[in-house]
């Protein structure tokens, strides 16, 4: 019986951004969302720009938009790791 939850899923997208209030302290080219134990979320990407201070800020939203052109993907960044262009962050629960 199927208990409603999904233990393996990827979001892929080509463009996104990370996002200090209404500042881009970074955008996204390739990137992929997946869902690591214990109910985490792992965002992985190649950055195209990079703002050295507002990477730094809190909080950051990482966005990209739905591959059905209807809307956007949201999600808290509860931790980042920025090596030369690769991303690394674990995000909280996806935003309605």
């Amino acid at each position: 019986m199927w208990d409603g939850s999904f233990h393996s899923v990827k979001i892929r997208g080509t463009a996104g951004a990370l996002l200090w209030s209404y500042h881009t302290a970074a955008t996204l080219g390739p990137w992929a969302i997946r869902k690591g134990g214990e109910g985490t979320w792992i965002l992985t990407a190649t950055c195209t720009q990079v703002d050295a201070f507002q990477i730094r800020q809190r909080p950051i939203l990482f966005t990209g938009p739905r591959e059905s052109g209807e809307g956007m993907w949201c999600w808290g960044v509860e931790s980042l790791d920025v090596v030369g262009r690769q991303v690394r962050a674990r995000l909280g629960p996806p935003e309605q």
